[in-house]
């Protein structure tokens, strides 16, 4: 049997069957993708006048989510854990965005107290907050616990922006 008689053979059975759902599988994704990135090309919504919160836009989703934000006329605040690292995301989504309407603030998100006063701060400063953007988390860290006994990942990636959440979410 020559390795190009199966190509002169009939297509039937349930190798068949399966190549074509593969096939179709594979163009029915490319579709869904490429009316996807068409959506997100059209929106264009104007966020001028409205005050986004995002944490953990020092890389990653943040950083471009920041970026998108500010592109689109919004007041970003950039939250982020290390100040240095905050200032050069800073510099560079601003001359991404061309947008003066960008603010750097430190906020640990492992620490209760760090998000009460960042809370509190940021609600005297700017009453309205139309979009938060929980984005910041670790992992691989070696089990730490925090100064409220917590664990720190646990505390950052899930208690943190759960209490930043209801803390803004109580004074609308």
């Amino acid at each position: 049997m020559s390795r190009w008689s199966l190509l002169s053979a009939p297509l039937r059975g349930p190798g068949f069957v399966l190549l074509m759902l593969v096939l179709l599988f594979r163009r029915s994704v490319r579709l869904w993708h490429e009316s996807y990135l068409w959506d997100l090309e059209r929106c264009a919504a104007d966020l001028t006048g409205k005050t986004a919160v995002v944490t953990g836009a020092t890389s990653g989703i943040g950083k471009a989510v920041s970026q998108e934000l500010a592109r689109r006329g919004a007041r970003v605040i950039l939250a982020c854990r290390s100040w240095e690292r905050g200032q050069q995301a800073l510099a560079e989504i601003r001359a991404a965005s061309k947008d003066d309407l960008l603010l750097l603030c430190q906020v640990d998100l492992s620490s209760m107290a760090s998000i009460r006063s960042f809370a509190r701060w940021l609600l005297q400063e700017y009453p309205e907050i139309h979009l938060l953007v929980n984005n910041a988390g670790i992992c691989g860290f070696p089990r730490t616990l925090t100064l409220e006994g917590l664990d720190l990942t646990f505390a950052t990636n899930y208690v943190g922006p759960f209490l930043l959440t209801n803390l803004l979410q109580a004074a609308h």
